[in-house]
């Protein structure tokens, strides 16, 4: 099992943005894209198969939940 931190989970979506004519995310912390104006211009959020940030936000919280209320009986069945 791989364990991360809700908040850490919630950065590592966010600041999301997606070059719909290369088809490459880029994340705005971790992986910044080239400063390239033409691709900066193009740039949108990306959420995933979201449609929007606050649905996203809203499912990991719920997983997180999800895997606290079962960690127990997941630990044990692996």
């Amino acid at each position: 099992m791989i364990g991360a931190p809700s908040d850490e989970c919630l950065r590592r979506a966010q600041h999301r943005k997606l070059d719909a004519t290369s088809g490459t995310v880029y994340h705005m912390e971790d992986n910044k894209p080239p400063e390239d104006p033409k691709v900066v211009e193009r740039l949108t959020d990306f959420f995933g198969e979201f449609a929007s940030e606050e649905e996203m936000i809203g499912k990991i919280d719920h997983n997180h939940m999800q895997f606290s209320d079962n960690e127990m009986l997941l630990k044990k069945f692996y």
